[in-house]
């Protein structure tokens, strides 16, 4: 059986800072924010730094 629903603009906006400007939370009507355990948020910055950032482990980790 198919459903038609109507179609609602929807706008997804992701970042670490999307929700820091006051006005822009202010526009939006849903807010999600998505903690994930500290020892996955390295994993995924080592691997977004070294694979499309091109940096070293070591300079990954003088970054902080």
């Amino acid at each position: 059986e198919t459903i038609r629903i109507d179609v609602k603009p929807i706008v997804l906006l992701e970042g670490i800072h999307v929700l820091t400007d006051e006005e822009l939370r202010g526009a939006l009507n849903i807010k999600v924010f998505v903690d994930t355990d500290p020892d996955v948020r390295i994993l995924r910055r080592l691997s977004r730094d070294i694979n499309e950032r091109g940096r070293t482990l070591q300079s990954v980790f003088d970054h902080n």
